[in-house]
């Protein structure tokens, strides 16, 4: 077996699981954000035109990035493991792209909330909250701190926080979908004669 074509092969596959979760993690985001603005022609071709860009670059910069690092990747016989010993200059332009586009969608949140008619500025900011701001947010402050770490962190860093960030937004976006869903709770019948309500899945 050919573990060093293995690693260069996980790499690709790697890249491609990465973009297309990230590009769906975003298109849901966007829909959310189209439906706050009553679903406005103008804003539907400003969203998809952004997310349409940045899919675009940050692909580009990935291929850029998996092709870079081919070179550079060895298998460590000892520890099993594929090990990397250059980080792509790709990279943070990739993450940057995202972590951008992310800011972006806070900004149009933000501005949905203050172009609503409100009697007080605390109205704002518990619209704000009811249209998941929170979790935009905690999106963002993940690319973030993702980005920092392409820039800052060695090459083993690099792979393990995108690893981390990439899955904690797996789990984010499977919450929004059960909340889009109106998913607030689960019953189920237990023992006979009892039900029982499983809470706080939100």
């Amino acid at each position: 077996m050919n573990r060093p074509q293995d690693c260069r092969r996980f790499i690709w596959v790697f890249a491609i699981a990465s973009s297309v979760l990230v590009a769906t993690f975003h298109f849901i985001i966007i829909v959310r954000v189209y439906v706050l603005w009553d679903r406005r022609r103008r804003i539907k071709w400003i969203l998809f035109v952004t997310f349409g860009i940045e899919i675009s670059v940050a692909t580009i910069f990935i291929v850029l990035s998996g092709k870079e690092i081919q070179p550079f990747i060895v298998y460590d016989p000892g520890t099993h493991m594929c090990e990397f010993s250059r980080k792509p200059w790709a990279l943070p332009y990739a993450v940057g792209t995202q972590m951008v586009f992310d800011l972006f969608l806070i900004v149009m949140t933000i501005c949905n909330a203050l172009d609503r008619p409100h009697t007080k500025q605390a109205d704002v900011v518990t619209s704000l909250i009811h249209d998941g701001a929170r979790m935009f947010l905690c999106t963002f402050l993940l690319c973030l701190a993702n980005f920092v770490v392409t820039i800052t962190g060695n090459p083993a860093n690099c792979f393990v926080t995108l690893s981390v960030v990439w899955m904690m937004m797996s789990t984010v976006n499977s919450r929004m979908q059960l909340r889009f869903e109106g998913l607030r709770f689960v019953r189920f019948t237990g023992l006979p004669g009892s039900d029982i309500e499983l809470h706080g899945i939100l």
